[in-house]
């Protein structure tokens, strides 16, 4: 007769749980795809009609497009224009105008020689590159450069 260590138990173990896993992930996959059919076949209601207690049946959807067709069909060129439209509405609103005045000495534009600004770091128009214990890091805009 033979002796099984632990160490083969616990690899059984192993493999049969591992197969047990498997199964599953596939099984549910495969009755997600199929749950309609798994349902008829069982003779179960996948969906429920609420109705008022007039007999009126309640519209479950709460979150309707504003650009639907009157056939229910989605109306792309509706929703297109409109997120073209509320683009250029961000983009406006989102502009800043610089005035270039005079404000008690203050001049903003032109930069003097060796002047630089950021927008990003800390130590922005100080003419160093001490970024006053920030972490440099990033790409593009974010490298303040």
């Amino acid at each position: 007769m033979k002796v099984f260590t632990k160490k083969t138990l616990w690899g059984l173990l192993a493999i049969y749980v591992a197969i047990w896993t498997l199964l599953i992930a596939v099984a549910s996959s495969i009755a997600g795809d199929y749950k309609e059919y798994i349902d008829g076949f069982l003779g179960l209601d996948s969906y429920e009609f609420v109705e008022k207690e007039t007999g009126e049946q309640i519209d479950t959807n709460y979150y309707k497009s504003a650009f639907v067709n009157s056939n229910g069909s989605l109306n792309t060129q509706a929703l297109q224009d409109y997120s073209r439209e509320l683009a250029e509405r961000t983009q406006a609103e989102g502009t800043v105008l610089l005035w270039n005045e005079d404000a008690g000495g203050n001049v903003g534009l032109p930069l003097g020689e060796g002047k630089s600004v950021s927008c990003f770091l800390r130590g922005s128009g100080k003419g160093s590159n001490h970024y006053n214990g920030f972490v440099y890091s990033g790409t593009g805009s974010g490298s303040g450069s």
